[in-house]
């Protein structure tokens, strides 16, 4: 039997009423899980880290295992555990980076590779391609020298004619960074090999934050016996920045995150976070 492809077509198709009451609910489902795709779309909060205790701790390289470190040899410490608390008032995913020399980090937030460091002084270099949000008011530095050496740093002048080991990248405080003639300053690639520069009588003093020593002694005590800290401790007000990259694809959340971040510091959340972090890291140690 033969049917008309006409027959069939108009067979097919569906009345003008149908179509209807069809199409606005089929046009609200197609709109609901577009704008459910692009919510969901929002790009991890990339976080650049390199082993920094007790700010950003990679396991493998503790000189022992530590109870509080994840058993994937994921990067943990009191950053991580602030910002993951950020970034999930955010509605975002913490992604930590690999183990990342500090100076590249740097390059990486200019070139918008990664969106947000932790534990920055504030110039007005980095200022030029980075949001900076204070969190800190201060971060105390301490000069570190060979137990055998006989120098006396009692102030800032007892740094004259010395060569100071420096980590590359990093930022003390505004007169040592700018010092130009007093001193020589010697750039190393991480606090570990300025202290073995230091052991090897390479280098004159090295210049550490406090709460880095506190971390080289818990790690090896002995260290206490091999090295020598300097009367000299620079501990004047010099606020501590979150840095949120300007070419980062978040760079447009900077308002929600400087809201977040100012209200942790109000309300002292980002305080109990680094002190219970400390507590248990740290045990009696804690500082």
């Amino acid at each position: 039997m033969s049917v008309k492809l006409s027959s069939i077509l108009t067979f097919a198709k569906p009345s003008a009423h149908l179509i209807s009451m069809r199409k606005p609910g089929l046009f609200s489902i197609l709109l609901l899980c577009m704008f459910s795709h692009l919510t969901s779309a929002q790009p991890p909060l990339r976080f650049c880290i390199d082993h920094y205790p007790p700010n950003h701790i990679f396991p493998d390289k503790l000189s022992k295992s530590h109870e509080m470190a994840p058993k994937d040899g994921r990067a943990f410490g009191f950053a991580i555990t602030a910002l993951n608390e950020v970034a999930e008032r955010m509605d975002l995913s913490l992604q930590p980076s690999i183990d990342t020399p500090f100076k590249r980090c740097l390059e990486m937030m200019r070139k918008g590779l990664t969106d947000v460091m932790w534990g920055l002084l504030g110039n007005e270099e980095r200022a030029r391609y980075m949001f900076l949000i204070e969190y800190s008011g201060s971060s105390r530095k301490l000069f570190l020298s060979h137990h055998t050496n006989h120098s006396v740093i009692a102030k800032y002048e007892d740094l004259t004619g010395l060569t100071i080991g420096v980590v590359r990248g990093y930022k003390y405080f505004p007169e040592f960074d700018k010092e130009k003639t007093a001193f020589k300053k010697w750039p190393v690639n991480s606090i570990k090999q300025g202290i073995q520069m230091l052991l090897r009588k390479r280098i004159d003093a090295l210049i550490i934050r406090e709460q880095s020593y506190r971390d080289l002694v818990l790690a090896d005590p002995d260290v206490q016996q091999q090295l020598k800290v300097a009367t000299f401790v620079y501990d004047k007000k010099h606020p501590v920045h979150l840095g949120l990259s300007k070419q980062s694809p978040l760079a447009n959340r900077y308002k929600d995150l400087e809201s977040i971040i100012e209200e942790m510091v109000r309300t002292g959340r980002i305080d109990r976070i680094k002190e219970q972090f400390n507590h248990t890291y740290y045990g009696d140690a804690s500082p």
